[in-house]
């Protein structure tokens, strides 16, 4: 027995979509590599000094003596599943952001401290942008 469909509704029917097996979803391009790299600061400025504050950090071009400096690399990668059928892996991003924090004062020419005062929502605007340079090309 169906039931009469309420004026305004709409009855739930089910929705089919062929994918071909083949296409995967595009990943969106990693940032193009501009150094030095400039971010800026939306949500909260940094104090440089006593009377001078930052609206945008400017980041020069990462070194291996920076990642020495700050401990190693700050971007590892984690396997979070692995398809059998279709051999595709699937990976997180883990960020130490101790490490982050140091390479992001050396990058910039400012102190842990500054760094550390930074608004987190402009924190992870400047770890997403760094971040790539970090990572292999090819997963």
């Amino acid at each position: 027995m169906n039931k009469p469909v309420r004026e305004g509704f709409v009855e739930d029917k089910p929705v089919v979509v062929d994918v071909p097996a083949e296409e995967e979803p595009a990943s969106p391009p990693p940032p193009e590599e501009q150094w030095p790299l400039v971010i800026e600061l939306r949500h909260k400025p940094i104090k440089k000094s006593r009377t001078e504050s930052l609206k945008e950090l400017s980041f020069r071009e990462p070194t291996a003596r920076d990642l020495i400096r700050c401990g190693g690399n700050p971007c590892r990668l984690e396997m979070i599943d692995f398809d059998a059928v279709s051999r595709r892996v699937t990976w997180r991003v883990i960020i130490d952001d101790n490490r982050m924090m140091r390479l992001m004062a050396n990058l910039s020419g400012l102190l842990d401290p500054q760094i550390q005062e930074m608004d987190p929502r402009d924190y992870a605007t400047c770890v997403q942008q760094l971040q790539y340079f970090f990572l292999p090309d090819q997963l």
